[in-house]
């Protein structure tokens, strides 16, 4: 739970609450997808059967908080993300980054 603990402590830092939204959203992916590997070593037997259950117990509990922050931002700053999604591309909710073609054309959107 240290991990987890130290990823609190470091999105409580972040006071934009799109920001905050992008991080836990980016973070969870690049973590679910780091969580394949550890499948995948367990499976192989390369984990212990412990060691994979605290690692499952972490796992479990991060996205809990996850998707906690993620609900609570939402109901909070849904006008917030609103005018986001209108701002961005087509398809998308919020401008991809950091691509930026120019200063123009990304000043119109911002």
């Amino acid at each position: 739970m240290e991990y987890l603990d130290g990823y609190k402590n470091f999105v409580s830092t972040i006071k934009d609450p799109l920001e905050r939204l992008d991080d836990i959203e980016v973070y969870m992916e690049d973590f679910e997808r780091g969580f394949d590997q550890i499948d995948g070593n367990h499976e192989m037997g390369l984990v212990s059967n412990k060691e994979y259950k605290i690692q499952v117990k972490e796992r479990d509990s991060f996205f809990k908080y996850c998707n906690e922050e993620i609900t609570s931002i939402k109901d909070q700053h849904s006008d917030l993300i609103d005018e986001r999604s209108k701002k961005a591309w087509s398809g998308h909710k919020r401008l991809p980054f950091p691509v930026v073609w120019n200063r123009g054309s990304y000043n119109k959107i911002e």
